[in-house]
């Protein structure tokens, strides 16, 4: 969206949209990548390999989403609440404890100016018995999981919020079905794991 100017991941990883989605020419955009000191030392390493040079409007972040001044950090990085940002939490909630994910999505409301937007993935609760119940290390770190997103983060947000979740494999056009014309309904089918993995996005508009 053109008036979109300011992008943060939460989480990011070993996240290359920035560079898969060309946008080392938009002048105006900023990207901020947040994520704990560890992955953003080397993930700088890591992309410092294929993509020689400056990116001056990628911005890394270091900082703990479960520390409550993480919004601080990013407000000191440049980033401005009163410009539309869209947000990316993919991969990441189902890592943290529920009291540090409904503090998220109410910094997230607050962060957030009109026609701000948030894409987020999450788990149910089925699939976070199973993970606990696996033998993934890293399944069984998972800490949250909700039934109803788009329930949950109306709640969490509020009323100037307009929020849609589909699960994947769900038939329909995106936002109301997040199959991105890659995931049929029949071949999930044939390799899904018990539970679902939702994907919600969220719209702030004018009240």
């Amino acid at each position: 969206q053109k008036q979109i100017e300011q992008v943060v991941v939460l989480g990011c990883g070993m996240d290359t949209r920035y560079f898969r989605l060309n946008l080392t020419s938009e002048a105006n955009l900023k990207w901020f990548e947040i994520d704990l000191p560890v992955v953003i030392h080397a993930r700088s390493r890591l992309l410092g390999l294929y993509q020689p040079g400056k990116h001056e409007r990628r911005i890394p972040i270091c900082a703990d989403l479960a520390d409550a001044d993480w919004g601080s950090l990013l407000a000191a990085q440049g980033f401005n609440p009163e410009q539309p940002t869209t947000w990316v939490l993919e991969g990441l909630l189902m890592y943290l404890e529920p009291s540090v994910v409904d503090r998220l999505a109410n910094d997230l409301s607050r962060l957030s100016a009109v026609g701000s937007a948030i894409v987020a993935s999450s788990v149910d609760t089925e699939s976070l018995t199973a993970a606990r119940e696996s033998s993934s290390r890293l399944q069984q770190s998972w800490r949250w999981g909700v039934d109803d997103p788009a329930a949950y983060f109306q709640e969490r947000l509020g009323t100037d919020w307009s929020v849609t979740a589909a699960y994947m494999g769900q038939v329909g056009s995106y936002p109301l079905g997040a199959n991105y014309e890659v995931w049929r309904p029949e071949d999930v089918l044939k390799w899904r794991r018990k539970g679902k993995t939702f994907y919600t996005v969220a719209k702030k508009r004018k009240v």
